[in-house]
């Protein structure tokens, strides 16, 4: 039960958004959702990776952002991510994009 803005942090996917890459997502993936579309108005960003080329969608009205993979450019793709309220500032390096999301 917090007040403050959450961040949710998992390794595999919970949507398959724009791939078709269904064995890139979590098992139970439909019971974590509901989870999370319950507590929408709290949760500020879901963070994702496993699927190497990155992507941005929506679960619900939250963002889900599956980060790029470190092995699969020349050069060394990270992020840095700012979270004020709900406001999200992604800050990309190498083959990251920057982004930013408003809610």
């Amino acid at each position: 039960n917090s007040s403050k803005p959450v961040v949710v942090l998992t390794h595999v996917l919970l949507t398959a958004g724009e791939t078709d890459e269904v064995d890139h997502i979590l098992n139970n993936a439909d019971e974590v959702q509901k989870i999370l579309l319950a507590n929408e108005e709290k949760i500020a960003l879901v963070c994702c990776g496993h699927y190497h080329w990155g992507m941005s969608e929506k679960i619900g009205s939250i963002p889900a952002l599956t980060f790029k993979a470190l092995c699969t450019g020349e050069a060394i793709t990270c992020a840095v991510v700012e979270v004020n309220g709900m406001n999200i500032t992604v800050k990309g390096f190498g083959d990251e994009e920057d982004r930013s999301y408003e809610r």
